[in-house]
C-alpha cells in the first residue's frame, strides 16, 4: 500500500513498518521480526500483493505444519492444546463447555 502511494524512500519505509507494528499491537499479535517484512517489500519495489501469497503464506503454513508434527512426536507431549473448539487433555478430544 505505501509503494504505491508512496516512493520507497527512507520516510515511507519508516511509515509502512510502524504502521505494520501498530497494527499488530492494537490486533495484539506482535512478532517484532514481523517488522521486516515491510522493509523487504518496499526495497524490494513489489508492487502488486503477490509477495504475500508466495513466501509470506506459504512459509506460515509450512512452520505450523513443522510445529504440528515436532510437538506430537512424544505420545504425551500434544500442542495445540485448543483448536477449533476443542480442548485436547491426552489425546482425548473434550468439546469445550459454554461457560469458558
Amino acid at each position: 500500500m505505501f509503494i504505491n502511494l508512496f516512493s520507497n524512500g527512507i520516510i515511507p519505509i519508516a511509515l509502512a513498518v510502524g504502521t505494520s507494528i501498530a497494527l499488530m499491537q492494537l490486533l495484539r499479535v506482535v512478532h517484532a521480526p514481523a517488522g521486516a517484512n515491510p522493509i523487504l517489500i518496499m526495497m524490494s519495489g513489489i508492487t502488486d500483493y503477490s509477495f504475500l501469497i508466495t513466501p509470506v503464506l506459504i512459509g506460515s503454513v509450512l512452520l505450523v505444519m513443522v510445529a504440528l508434527i515436532v510437538n506430537n512426536i512424544a505420545i504425551e507431549a500434544r500442542w495445540p492444546n485448543y483448536w477449533l473448539g476443542y480442548h485436547f487433555d491426552m489425546g482425548k478430544r473434550i468439546k469445550k463447555s459454554k461457560k469458558e
